[in-house]
Order: structure tokens, then sequence, then C-alpha cells
């Protein structure tokens, strides 16, 4: 996975993402084959301003996983993993059931730039949304 530059400050995107309550627009996220996933206003936000087409791809990449593909409430979390006292890390992607009991797919993403350092996205019946959307 390449690096890719954020072109927004991190208080500057925290501010906008408090903003987002429900959705006025659903945009398709698709992938090679019959792969889709549709986005809210909110997560079509996430994707331009952090230059973070590659979550959608993970979240979007991983819905035929037999432990996710019959979920219809999902929760991802995108964290930074700090590994040291340098602020060097790696970023985890997670997928729990909506109880936030269970955690369904683990992936360690290296060498991509977002500017927080934790957010969720929940998928619910193949529309991306923020918490605050749904």
């Amino acid at each position: 996975m390449e690096t890719n530059e954020i072109i927004i400050s991190p208080a500057e995107f925290k501010q906008t993402l408090t903003g987002f309550c429900g959705t006025e627009n659903y945009y398709e996220h698709k992938a090679t084959g019959y792969l889709k996933l549709l986005l809210t206003d909110g997560c079509k936000y996430i994707m331009e301003a952090a230059n973070a087409n590659w979550l959608f791809d993970e979240i979007l990449y991983n819905q035929p996983r037999h432990e996710i593909k019959n979920l219809s409430f999902q929760v991802w979390v995108l964290w930074l993993n700090i590994i040291n006292d340098e602020d060097k890390g790696c970023w985890v992607i997670r997928c729990e059931d909506g109880d936030h009991n269970t955690v369904l797919v683990q992936i360690l993403i290296e060498e991509v730039d977002f500017p927080i350092n934790e957010i969720s996205i929940w998928v619910v019946d193949g529309v991306a949304m923020l918490p605050g959307e749904y």
C-alpha cells in the first residue's frame, strides 16, 4: 500500500465530522466485480478530505468473508497502534459485530496517513456511515 497525503488538519477534520447527522445522498464505492458499498455524506467526506479511499476499499474487500457476509450491522474501527515512544506504529482496522463483543476481522496496515488516531465506521445493510448518521 502506498503512502498518501492528508489534505486537511486534524482539528478541522474532527470538527467537520461532528456535523454529520443523517445523510442526504448515497455514493457508490465499487471494486472489481460485483462488490459495492454505499457511502453516506460523512463517509464520502472522509474518503475525499483524508484521501482515505484505501479505508473503504479494505471494508469493501472484506465483505465476502464468511465471518462478515451475513452480518447486517458491522462496526469498523480504525486506530493508530503506537509501538514506541517516537510515535511510530501501524494502523489497525478491526471489524466487530454490532454488540462490540466479537472481533471478526483485524487487519494491520502500514504506510498510510490519517488525520486522527481513531474513527468508527458503521456498515448497516451495505451502507457505510458515521455513527452520528445512523
